[in-house]
């Protein structure tokens, strides 16, 4: 593929730039793993996001990688029009990002957070997934006390406000009820 967008987990995702043809337009998607004897791949096309050929990747490892398409298409989509982003990991500093707030049980300060946010553009939006799907503008920061919810469900947070505990902040989104 002709331009460079991650690699996450070892997995480098690459595209093409936009294809227009007489059924439309096309990306084509590329995800590569090199082992020791060879390489795994899995190629899609966007805006279908199925995928046309696999090799040697697992059925959940082509669901997480078909999920992770799915939330950067409109990016890989936008780059491809344009004749593709430079190196999206250096610009953005994804592969940091990926490795501070991910697989990790201790919450990011703000320190951190900081930390990541400065390696982007300052003119960036700041987002949170929605509840369901699509994504919501942070409108409101405060400073807040918590503790740990014991007996959190796994569809609740595992934090709850307190009077007394730790402090926190909290990027409120806006909600409509």
């Amino acid at each position: 593929m002709k331009h460079y967008y991650s690699t996450v987990n070892n997995i480098v995702l690459t595209h093409s730039d936009m294809d227009i043809t007489e059924s439309g337009r096309d990306v084509d998607i590329r995800f590569e793993r090199s082992f020791e004897n060879g390489l795994n791949y899995a190629e899609a096309t966007l805006p279908c996001y199925a995928f046309t050929k696999t090799e040697g990747f697992s059925e959940d490892e082509l669901i997480e990688m078909a999920d992770y398409l799915l939330h950067n298409a409109l990016l890989i989509w936008d780059y491809a029009q344009t004749g593709g982003g430079s190196n999206v990991n250096e610009i953005y500093n994804m592969k940091t990002l990926n490795e501070g707030l991910t697989g990790n049980d201790e919450p990011v300060t703000v320190a951190k957070l900081i930390t990541i946010l400065s390696d982007f553009p300052q003119n960036a939006i700041v987002l949170t997934e929605g509840y369901e799907s699509g994504l919501d503008c942070i409108i409101g920061v405060n400073a807040c006390k918590v503790v740990s919810n014991e007996r959190a469900g796994w569809w609740d947070g595992m934090l709850s406000h307190a009077e007394e505990g730790q402090l926190a902040v909290l990027l409120s989104i806006a909600i409509e009820y």
